[in-house]
């Protein structure tokens, strides 16, 4: 246009001469012709500066298109929650940890330099001397025990009763308590008859003395004991005041806010390599920590949600802490290596919240790889392999591959004598992807298993009970007086679950079956082992768990309604440390939870993308639990309701029998 009315301009300044020539001079000619050279000059220059102008225009547009195109190789989305929690839990009686550990103490105080062998200047002698005996002393034919053996010279004490034992054990040199200890001991008649059996044999004092010398050999006295005598003998220690189970209580908490923030980001590198990750923020109102276990044991922890409480690598981002927006996954995945259907992908894993679980956090499309019995973040790598057909059988699209992940680096040993580390792998496949159905497997292992995760403390009750007793005993440098329980690496865990989802009209179903098992290699120090407890012998344990459910979408409703239920066997063993339950991970219960929940689509608009939508969710679980440690893989599973009954069932953590948790949240995701 510029150019036209240009070219229109000089055609006129060169016609105008020829209209006005027969009329001019030779010098008005010329002023003419000077004129029009300096008006055709001064048209050269705007046009010039026109010409830069415009492509000084277009330079702009290029670079901030350039910009634009940057802006929009990085993709975000995200979603925001508020929930609000109240839970009502019913705990069983039972002895705790830290009462039998001080009771098993006592009597390896007893049995040591600090009872019947400690020497007192004040009674001339030790109280073993004092009762006429040493270590080299039978223990005596219970059916004629003779004097100088341990039942002769103790016999007579005995039949007086405790209070006359005591008296007769305290003149000989022991304190009050254990003289009460001792006859507890030797009063009982399980426990009288098996010091006659050892009698009977020729045993010596000594080799008594000896099962009283640690913890491992006391346990394993007791354990050829009934748990009616082992109560029993608990029961009479310390004059009975201090080593009776734990009375029944109830948890409860009447609300419980906590805010989530989740932001993904998502970019390309080059054509077949991208990069995506999340951050979230998951805090509590009103803290910047956990608070499900904050107020047990004076906030030393071992609450009846203990395992909910614990901050570690596995539980990152998942359980409420603070306001710090922290990784909460973060890979890059290579696509289409070499033009064929194979990828790898390396960094922080999207191992958590994964099928069914998308069906009751409202939405339709899988959230993860692994099927849900396995929610654990973790770092790792994948090498996957994409089909459409399978087999010859055309239209059966899947995916399979092979997972690689580290659960805990132990770091740096001293010649490899130390931790190992603890690696996961396996394989999970997806055997048909296609539509709503979706039919997948997963098997992997879980190798050299810790007892303590990163970045985590548990007290150990044994050295703390020796630590009251004595508070010399306290070392930091020294592992055997520490007061806290050593990492240990136990053996290997197995897992293979499946999952299959489908939908009929507007019904979702889903199916889903766990199967785990333990390969028990070793002790921590306190004789727990994969699902074993107090130096049992290490043995393979199977467990497995079933979960299903239902969803409905209400036609022509914003209203979604679904029912789930889970149930656990006695060893059944899941990887949920990553679980969104809040309280207590459903998945890993060994016994029965029934789900009842409601989704409502907030009506407020049309989605401003395809990720946007807004909704509440409304939900009642209902927990009931048959035996222990659901949601661990230390100690044996006990039977809930027999725990009160046998001190060798004390708890680390206070053992839930039933639990009630209402929720509400309101969600957006954008």
């Amino acid at each position: 246009m510029v150019k036209k009315f240009s070219t229109l301009a000089l055609v006129a300044l060169l016609a105008l001469p020829a209209v006005t020539s027969a009329a001019a001079s030779p010098a008005e000619l010329e002023a003419q012709i000077e004129r029009l050279t300096k008006e055709l000059g001064t048209l050269k220059q705007q046009m010039t500066d026109l010409k830069e102008s415009t492509d000084s225009t277009v330079e702009s547009i290029n670079e901030k298109a350039e910009k634009w195109d940057e802006s929009s190789r990085v993709q975000l989305s995200g979603d925001f929650r508020t929930r609000l929690d109240y839970v009502s839990a019913d705990t069983a009686s039972a002895y705790t940890a830290m009462d039998v550990a001080r009771g098993v103490t006592d009597f390896i105080d007893l049995g040591g330099t600090n009872g019947i062998l400690k020497p007192n200047a004040a009674f001339g002698n030790t109280p073993l001397a004092n009762f006429g005996l040493t270590s080299a002393s039978l223990i005596g034919n219970p059916a004629a025990p003779a004097p100088g053996t341990l039942l002769g010279n103790l016999g007579p004490a005995l039949a007086l009763g405790e209070a006359g034992f005591v008296t007769a054990a305290t003149g000989a040199g022991l304190t009050a308590q254990q003289a009460t200890d001792m006859f507890a001991l030797f009063s009982n008649p399980e426990a009288g008859a098996l010091v006659g059996g050892m009698g009977a044999q020729g045993a010596t004092v000594g080799d008594l003395l000896g099962g009283l010398s640690s913890a491992k050999n006391l346990t394993g006295i007791m354990k050829q004991l009934s748990p009616e005598a082992r109560k029993s003998i608990f029961g009479n220690m310390s004059n009975g005041n201090l080593y009776q189970p734990a009375k029944a209580t109830d948890y409860d908490n009447d609300t419980l806010w906590t805010n989530r923030l989740r932001v993904n980001l998502r970019a390309k590198a080059t054509e077949d390599v991208e990069f995506k990750a999340r951050l979230a923020m998951y805090k509590s109102w009103g803290m910047e920590n956990n608070p499900v276990d904050y107020t047990a044991n004076a906030g030393m922890g071992g609450g009846a949600f203990m395992l909910n409480s614990l901050s570690f690598d596995g539980s990152s981002t998942r359980q409420p802490e603070d306001n710090i927006l922290r990784v909460d996954r973060a890979f890059m995945n290579w696509n289409s290596i070499g033009g064929t259907p194979v990828w790898f992908s390396v960094g922080r894993r999207p191992t958590s919240d994964g099928p069914p679980s998308q069906f009751r956090m409202g939405v339709q499309d899988r959230l993860a790889t692994p099927v849900a019995f396995m929610d654990f973040p973790f770092d790792g790598l994948t090498l996957g392999y994409g089909y459409k057909s399978f087999f010859g059988v055309e239209d059966f699209p899947g995916k399979v591959r092979f997972c690689y992940g580290r659960g805990f680096e132990s770091g740096p040993t001293d010649n490899g004598d130390g931790l190992n580390d603890v690696d996961f792998a396996g394989i999970s496949w997806d055997v048909y992807d296609k539509d709503n159905r979706f039919f997948s497997v997963q098997s992997f292992g879980a190798y050299n298993m810790f007892n303590v995760p990163d970045n985590v403390n548990f007290v150990n009750p044994l050295e703390f009970a020796f630590w009251q007793q004595d508070p010399a005993f306290f070392n930091p440098i020294d592992k055997n007086r520490n007061l806290t329980l050593d990492r240990a690496n136990l053996g290997n865990i197995y897992h293979t679950d499946a999952v299959y989802t489908s939908k009929v009209q507007n019904l979702n179903y889903f199916l889903t079956g766990g199967w785990s098992r333990t390969k028990a290699e070793g002790f921590d120090e306190l004789g727990t082992s994969l699902l074993g407890s107090w130096w049992d012998d290490p043995s393979d344990k199977d467990g497995y768990s079933v979960y299903a459910g239902v969803r409905y979408d209400i036609p022509e409703s914003p209203f979604k309604v679904g029912l789930e239920y889970n149930y656990g066997t006695k060893n059944w063993i899941s990887f949920t440390p990553g679980n969104d339950d809040l309280y207590a991970a459903k998945l890993a219960t060994r016994g029965h939870v029934v789900e009842a929940y409601g989704l409502w689509d907030i009506p407020a608009g049309e989605a401003i993308s395809r990720f946007g939508k807004a909704f509440m969710r409304l939900g009642y679980q209902h927990y009931n639990y048959n035996y222990t440690g659901s949601g661990f893989w230390l100690g044996e599973p006990l039977d809930i309701d027999e725990l009160a009954n046998d001190p060798l069932s004390a708890q680390f953590y206070t053992p839930v029998q039933d639990m009630d948790q209402v929720y509400v949240t309101i969600e957006a995701w954008f």
